[in-house]
């Protein structure tokens, strides 16, 4: 599988909103708890910019199969759910390339067959960088981490406008057809009523 999307390996202020595949815009964090499931037999991971291979040794234990990556360590998912990508074709290098910088990695649950994106930081509200990697990857963000926090370096009179004006233009778009299709549900159910 390779990444098709043209946007993907662009910077994310150079990105038009309308080209972003709507595909995901009704994915929402799914509970899973990373502690509780074995690396490489439940679930694997993709980090920053190298693949995260866990160990074949089964002696090895799980928390010191790590990957060292830009003299950084690359630990996995920490906070308890994922962020399910219903589309997926994309090899998960390339992906995991695309989220350099960002809090999250690519994850892949075997049980489901299920790709996702999962936070490797917390503290804060993330919906930004949760929205930006939903971008990098060609899709309209989630319609859940569209209520973007006002937060001190974030925004038009933030830190990196360019790229926030995208994320806030792009989160947008995806509440527009959140609307649309809320519309044509209730449009339907008017029609129900009609025909009684």
């Amino acid at each position: 599988m390779s990444i098709i999307n043209p946007v993907v390996g662009r910077p994310t202020n150079t990105i038009d909103v309308e080209s972003l595949s709507l595909a995901n815009y009704d994915s929402r964090p799914v509970p899973y708890n990373w502690s509780d499931a074995y690396a490489d037999e439940d679930w694997s991971f993709w980090q920053s910019d190298e693949a995260f291979a866990p160990s074949e040794d089964p002696d090895e234990e799980d928390e010191d199969i790590i990957a060292e990556i830009n003299g950084e360590y690359a630990e996995g998912p920490v906070m308890n759910y994922y962020y399910p990508m219903g589309v997926w074709d994309f090899d998960p290098v390339q992906a995991a390339k695309e989220l350099l910088y960002l809090p999250l990695c690519v994850v892949y649950i075997e049980e489901t067959e299920q790709w996702g994106l999962a936070l490797t930081g917390g503290g804060e509200d993330l919906s930004w960088e949760i929205c930006e990697a939903f971008i990098r990857l060609g899709f309209a963000p989630p319609a859940h981490f569209c209520d973007l926090p006002r937060i001190s370096g974030r925004g038009l009179d933030g830190y990196t406008p360019d790229k926030d004006e995208v994320i806030i233009r792009a989160c947008k778009r995806t509440l527009r057809h959140v609307a649309m299709r809320s519309q044509d549900i209730h449009d339907r159910l008017d029609e129900m009523l009609r025909d009684e």
